[in-house]
Order: structure tokens, then sequence, then C-alpha cells
């Protein structure tokens, strides 16, 4: 988990009151120092100066209802996006053989960095339902998209990237919920350069939440990762996760 700094304003319009669309709008920090953990590159990257725009127009279909800690509609579908940049601090970082630019010296590359997205959720009953996401962009990797690469450490280039998620959950009881699913992050392979670089990324996963009362949850979480690699061999992973969430 990561902190990212964010003014966020949201509008709620009530065509009926099965209807709802949603529209929010935000600034956030394009790059959490506390990431540098996770992305080496962190350490020379950063602000051009101005804030990541972020947005998504959402559209939830029938009456409201409790889901977990949630309220939620049977129906919904959203579509969203993000644009901002991304500056590298060539000082800090390794070489690179930039062409020659007469009478100055080169000292960073600013480069894009956007997303777009859709989602949908559909709840088919009471106990029943799938949810799930589609992604493309590039420079993700402070979103944790692109395998948490958001530059290519040779070209400083960023790195563009497709995926998604999408998962079946099942109501046992009214309080005692599971979800099974399977996500996909896929950047581009010609954008990367370095021996390390991520090449695919993919993930299955199930899990168990307790929903002790409308405001506190537990649950845990088994997942399995697969991750292919740039001149290295592929890597696997077995993921024990469990959460504690309390709501107010």
């Amino acid at each position: 988990g990561f902190l990212r700094g964010q003014l966020r304003y949201e509008r709620y319009f009530h065509p009926r009151c099965d209807k709802q669309w949603t529209v929010t709008l935000g600034i956030s920090d394009p790059a959490p120092t506390n990431l540098a953990a996770a992305l080496p590159e962190v350490a020379f990257t950063g602000s051009n100066g101005w804030p990541n725009v972020e947005g998504r127009i959402g559209l939830g279909l029938g009456c409201e209802y409790q889901d977990g800690l949630e309220l939620r509609r049977p129906v919904e579908f959203g579509v969203s996006g993000m644009i901002g940049e991304v500056r590298t601090n060539l000082a800090a970082a390794p070489a690179l053989p930039l062409p020659p630019v007469p009478g100055s010296i080169v000292t960073s590359v600013t480069d894009e960095t956007w997303y777009a997205g859709v989602d949908v959720r559909v709840a088919m009953n009471d106990w029943l339902g799938f949810q799930g996401e589609l992604f493309t962009g590039q420079g993700l990797g402070t979103y944790a998209g692109g395998i948490l690469q958001t530059i290519d450490t040779v070209t400083f280039n960023t790195v563009r990237s497709e995926g998604g998620w999408g998962e079946v959950y099942v109501y046992w009881t009214p309080c005692l919920h599971s979800h099974f699913g399977y996500g996909v992050d896929d950047p581009r392979n010609s954008d990367l350069n370095g021996a390390g670089a991520r090449y695919r990324n993919e993930v299955y996963f199930a899990n168990i939440m307790w929903d002790v009362t409308d405001n506190f949850q537990v649950a845990f979480e088994y997942s399995h990762w697969d991750t292919n690699y740039r001149l290295l061999p592929d890597a696997k992973a077995n993921v024990f996760h469990s959460r504690l969430q309390f709501s107010f």
C-alpha cells in the first residue's frame, strides 16, 4: 500500500430514485515519494510542476443497498481517465547517450503520463455478481500499473501498458462473502530495455470476507502471481494476505 495526496470533488445527480450519475474530478501528487522502495526509478523521477488531473463518470442503476461496508446499486458502469507529466533528472539517473543539443546541456527528460479505463459491476441477484475493469495508458507505475514501471530505465521514455481484472463474488450469508478473480498487467515489450524489466504479470486470487458489522470487516486472501522478465527467469509467488478494515 501507499498514499497519494489528492484534492477531490464528487457530485451526484439523481434523475430518479433508481438512477444515479456520479461525476468525480481530482488533482493528485504525480510522484509519491513513499514509493521509492518499490520503484527504484522514483529516486530520479518526479513532478514536472503541475499535478495529475483525474476524473470519472459513473452510472448506477437500481435501488441502493448495503454491500459489505459500501452503499451500492445493482448495476454500475464507469469511464475514467488521468493525464499528467513526469520529469526524469538525468544527473541522478544512470548514464544515457542523449543526442547533443547545440549550445545547451540536457539535464532532464519530460514525458506525458495518461490513463483511460472502463469499469462495470453487476449484482445478478442477492448472492451472486461480477465486477471488473479494463485500462490502457502510459507512465502508470505510481498507480501500480505497468507492473510498477513508470519509465524505461535505459531510454527514460514512459512505459505503455494495458490490462485489467475481473472477478465473480458470492455471498454465502448476508455478512460472509468470497471473491474469485484474475488480473493481468501487460506493458509494451518494445518500451522496455533494461535487463530486469518486467514484461507481463498475471494474478489469480480468492478470498473470504466477514462483515462483522456495517463498519468493521475481517478478510483473508490467497493469490498466485506469475511475472515474466526480460533476460531473466520467470518468477512465481504465492501470497497470503489478511485485513482488518474499519469505516466511519
